[in-house]
């Protein structure tokens, strides 16, 4: 069943998000945008939109570090959360994407841990994705909504 959310708001810019920000227009932008919500916690999934332009692990995970030493939060205020594995679809026609995004994960719990940021792997939460193999179904998107409410709770209660 799905849990009870009381206490939590969820709140996000509405706009497309191509990949993992980089440019100091776009990295300032989205940090004054997370500034003005007075977030408890910032949670940032990217990176499957990366590798389907052609980037690499390392080139994505610095990506990911420069937006996250950008941001004006603590670390303990910021969880970084690993996308689920593609799948073939049809955004998705090669094995190498989906072996690349099977190696995003350990990627990013390493960085997590260097920066002492807190880390979620969303393939552990049986998402199911949708006919392009990047985006959720609407099952994947209840999967993810209750992986990520108990990974939030975990974290509120230390």
């Amino acid at each position: 069943s799905m849990p009870t959310y009381k206490d939590t708001s969820v709140s996000r810019d509405g706009k497309k998000v191509s990949g993992v920000i980089e440019a100091f227009n776009e990295l300032d932008a989205a940090a004054k945008l997370i500034r003005s919500t007075e977030a408890d916690l910032v949670l940032v999934m990217l990176g499957s939109n990366d590798m389907l332009t052609g980037l690499g692990l390392k080139a994505i995970t610095v990506r990911m570090e420069r937006l996250i030493r950008y941001l004006p939060f603590e670390k303990k205020q910021i969880l970084v959360v690993a996308p689920p594995h593609l799948e073939w679809g049809d955004w998705v026609e090669d094995d190498r994407l989906i072996n690349l995004s099977k190696q995003l994960a350990p990627c990013y719990r390493e960085l997590c841990v260097k920066l002492g940021l807190h880390f979620a792997d969303a393939q552990e939460w049986g998402i199911r994705l949708g006919n392009d193999g990047v985006h959720f179904s609407a099952h994947g998107h209840r999967a993810f909504a209750e992986g990520i409410f108990n990974v939030i709770e975990s974290i509120k209660e230390g």
